[in-house]
């Protein structure tokens, strides 16, 4: 056969081979928008939605938690409140509203912002539910509810006098005055508690999970206590770490105590954080000096949250046992001896049993506390 009509049925083939390839390989453009998706880029920032939140409670300490576990390289943490589920106004703007104040992020990454008006708001549960993964994790601090209720009173009273409140340099009338309004904020006109005061309602902590309970399981909420919180951060990282499913991370290396600041401090390195490296602590607006309570309305508190208390335990498997205890007569009754036993202050009501000429040794020994861990931990949490 001659070498050109050979050629000419290669060639031809060839081509039809081609062709058969080709059309086996065709995809409809309809359905190669389904089908062929780019992987994501590694490396590159997003903004994405977040798949965590903390969601409350006021005054619980959800400031300190976020910016401990911001530490974490996987952790990409909201700097404000973002209160997007909770006020109509921000939801009304949609998720690309919402999605833009999230700070980018990669694949991988734990993206959270935290709102603690989420927790006790009636809508929010819903709303997240509706537009956001329905595996979202949700972390919630709880707080004794007699020692938040003082603590959320001190930062009114805070924001009306426009600075902070330094118990030490109160007169006994001046503590008489906002003992009396404390009473006021938190009593009906009978003596009894005014559960409808936003100070007692917030507390009414089994009531909200509840709602929670409606939309999510269990499961997919991270609870833990302020005491837990305060005494063993690296515990209740460590467990909460395991909860969003991060790396191992080494927390004992990034929290330290500072001997003239109330609180955990944090050591940033230039490894886990895009802010400037070096030890930073929470600003003067947390550990806020709180009031002595007046013994019965301390009483009367306790007694009004405490079958509260009982059913939140029942509904999470667990008890936070301080609840149980008198923490703001403990803590009242260390302000007052200090107060007393410095040059200048002032004598102030004080719980019964503890003697206000006791020396301040004496005290502490009275009061069963250590000197040096107290004097790092007292006021912690506002």
């Amino acid at each position: 056969m001659p070498m050109g009509k050979v050629s000419m049925k290669v060639w031809i083939l060839c081509c039809a081979v081609l062709v058969t390839t080709v059309l086996a390989l065709r995809v409809l453009p309809n359905e190669k928008k389904d089908r062929i998706r780019p992987a994501p880029v590694r490396g590159k920032l997003t903004r994405r939605l977040p798949n965590a939140l903390l969601i409350g409670v006021k005054k619980g300490g959800t400031r300190a938690l976020i910016e401990m576990l911001a530490l974490h390289p996987q952790v990409k943490a909201s700097g404000q409140e973002v209160h997007f589920f909770d006020r109509d106004m921000n939801y009304q703007e949609g998720l690309s509203w919402y999605r833009a104040r999230m700070r980018p992020s990669l694949p991988g990454d734990i993206i959270i912002e935290k709102s603690p008006a989420y927790f006790v708001t009636e809508a929010v549960p819903e709303r997240i539910l509706s537009n956001l993964r329905k595996n979202i994790k949700l972390i919630l601090v709880l707080r004794n509810p007699v020692s938040r209720v003082v603590s959320d009173f001190m930062q009114g009273q805070s924001h009306i006098t426009k600075k902070q409140i330094k118990v030490a340099e109160l007169t006994a009338k001046q503590i008489r005055k906002m003992q009396d309004r404390l009473r006021q904020k938190v009593l009906l006109k009978n003596g009894s508690v005014n559960a409808q005061a936003a100070f007692i309602s917030t507390g009414l902590y089994d009531g909200h999970l509840a709602r929670w309970l409606k939309y999510f399981r269990r499961e997919q909420l991270f609870i833990t206590s302020t005491d837990d919180l305060v005494h063993r951060p690296n515990v209740v990282l460590k467990d909460l770490a395991r909860f969003l499913h991060l790396r191992s991370f080494p927390w004992d290396e990034h929290l330290v105590r500072q001997p003239r600041s109330k609180f955990v401090c944090l050591n940033r390195t230039a490894s886990v954080s895009t802010r400037k490296p070096g030890v930073s602590c929470l600003n003067g607006t947390k550990g806020r000096d709180h009031i002595p309570i007046p013994p019965e309305l301390q009483r009367t508190l306790y007694d009004f949250f405490r079958t509260h208390n009982s059913r939140l335990f029942d509904m999470i498997g667990k008890r936070f046992n301080s609840w149980d205890q008198p923490e703001e007569k403990r803590r009242a009754s260390r302000i007052a001896y200090r107060l007393v036993n410095r040059p200048g202050m002032v004598e102030i009501e004080v719980p019964a049993g503890l003697d206000v000429k006791t020396k301040r040794t004496e005290g502490d020994k009275l009061l069963g506390v250590d000197p040096a861990a107290d004097s790092q931990q007292e006021a912690w949490w506002s």
